[in-house]
């Protein structure tokens, strides 16, 4: 059941100009072709499916087990909220905004082609991966076992923080700064490719390992009776502390 506040077509599919409801078990779909908005809401297991293809805002909430994806075509924001186990997928194409968050054990995907910014929230055991091809900020955030891997391609800040078990990974490629926390019995790793800072920071057991490779700073602290490894290949100082075993200080290696 769709109800359309413009537009109803009778081949399939709905073409509503303002906002469809389904209240059951069946499939909601609104696509919008120009610049208003398009909502769709599906109170069941069914999937709801929003399109927008111009400057409007696309919104898709799913309440049940089903899957909710949004697609915008250009400048507006997406955003998707699975409050189940299913899977969470939000693409954003150009400078816009992509946000998704999954409640459950599924997986959280975004993507942002452009200067946006990707954020991801996984609150189960999925894993969040998130993509920032420019300019923009990634951040991921994995609060349970899951593994965070973050990615920034260009001059933006890739930060990633695990609260469990699992490992963080930080790839910067540029001139930004990688900052990488892991509070568990994990590993730690950051890796900075060029002029900027590299930080490390293991609360537990696991082995914190930094490498910068050019003119930056390297600076590792390990907390417990791990081992702390720091690596600098040109100008820069490199920095070791470990609290337990020895203490190491000075450009050593």
């Amino acid at each position: 059941m769709c109800f359309c506040v413009s537009l109803k077509l009778s081949i399939g599919a709905s073409a509503c100009l303002g906002a469809c409801v389904s209240a059951g078990l069946g499939t909601s779909a609104c696509v919008s072709a120009g610049l208003g908005t398009s909502v769709c809401v599906s109170a069941g297991l069914g999937t709801s499916a929003c399109v927008s293809a111009g400057l409007g805002t696309s919104a898709c909430v799913s309440a049940g087990l089903g899957t909710s994806a949004c697609v915008s075509a250009l400048l507006d924001t997406s955003a998707c909220v699975s409050d189940g186990p299913g899977t969470s997928a939000c693409v954003s194409a150009l400078l816009g905004t992509s946000a998704c968050v999954s409640a459950g054990l599924g997986t959280s995907a975004c993507v942002s082609a452009g200067l946006g910014t990707s954020v991801c929230v996984s609150a189960g055991l999925g894993t969040s991966v998130c993509v920032s091809a420019c300019l923009g900020t990634s951040v991921c955030v994995s609060a349970c076992l899951g593994t965070s891997v973050c990615v920034s391609a260009c001059l933006g800040t890739s930060a990633c923080v695990s609260a469990g078990l699992g490992t963080s990974a930080c790839v910067s490629a540029l001139l930004d700064t990688s900052a990488c926390v892991s509070d568990g019995p994990g590993t730690s790793a950051c890796v900075s490719a060029l002029l900027g800072t590299s930080a490390c920071v293991s609360a537990g057991l696991g082995t914190s390992a930094c490498v910068s490779a050019g003119l930056g700073t390297s600076v590792c602290v390990s907390a417990g009776l791990g081992t702390s490894v720091c690596v600098s290949a040109c100008l820069g100082t490199s920095a070791c502390v470990s609290a337990c075993l020895a203490c190491s200080y000075g450009s050593e290696k």
